[in-house]
C-alpha cells in the first residue's frame, strides 16, 4: 500500500468508533499492513463455513450479512456500512465463518490479515475488552434472528429491541 493511502487509512481508523482508542503508532502500523479491495454489487466477500484469514473494514459502501438456516432458507442478519468491521468473529474464535457477506452496493474495503488483527488486540486491552462485549452481543442478536420468532423482524428492529433490554445475571 502506498504511504499516502496508509496515512489516509490511519486517519480513517482514528475516526471510526471502533479504532478510535488505538494509539497513533498502532493505527499507523495497522494501516501500513492493510490492503484495499473493491467489490461490486452482489459479489460475495466471505462465505459461511470458510476459514477466516481476514477481517474487513468498510471504507465506502454497504454489505449484507446472510446466514443459511437448517431449513435451507437464507436470513439477512443485517447490513453494515462505512466504518464498520466484519469477519473478525472467525479470527477471534478460530472457527469457520458463521455467515456470508455480500456487497449490497459497490464497496471499498480494507483487508486486515489475521496476524495483524491479533497483534493489534495484544497491544490494546481496551480493544480486546470491546471485542469480548461485541462478540457476546452479536451472538445474542444472531440467535434471536435465526432461532426465534424475532427472525421475521428487520435486523435493525431486533437491534433496537436489544438496545432497550437490561442485562440481568442470576446465580
Amino acid at each position: 500500500m502506498s504511504h499516502f493511502v496508509a496515512q489516509e487509512l490511519a486517519g480513517f481508523l482514528k475516526q471510526t468508533s471502533l479504532f478510535a482508542i488505538l494509539g497513533d503508532d498502532l493505527a499507523s502500523r495497522l494501516a501500513e499492513r492493510a490492503t484495499m479491495q473493491r467489490f461490486s454489487l452482489g459479489e460475495t466477500i466471505i462465505s459461511e463455513g470458510e476459514k477466516g484469514q481476514f477481517a474487513w473494514l468498510i471504507f465506502s459502501g454497504r454489505v449484507r450479512v446472510l446466514k443459511r438456516l437448517d431449513s435451507g432458507r437464507q436470513v439477512t442478519l443485517g447490513t453494515q456500512s462505512i466504518g464498520e468491521l466484519f469477519g473478525e468473529q472467525a479470527i477471534l474464535t478460530d472457527s469457520p465463518r458463521s455467515a456470508t457477506v455480500r456487497a449490497a452496493e459497490d464497496v471499498v474495503l480494507f483487508r486486515i490479515d489475521r496476524v495483524d488483527f491479533l497483534e493489534m488486540l495484544d497491544h490494546s486491552e481496551n480493544l480486546r475488552q470491546y471485542f469480548d462485549r461485541f462478540m457476546h452481543e452479536r451472538a445474542i442478536q444472531d440467535f434471536l434472528r435465526t432461532q426465534t420468532f424475532l427472525g421475521k423482524l428487520r435486523a435493525k428492529d431486533v437491534t433496537s429491541l436489544l438496545d432497550q433490554l437490561e442485562l440481568r445475571e442470576f446465580a
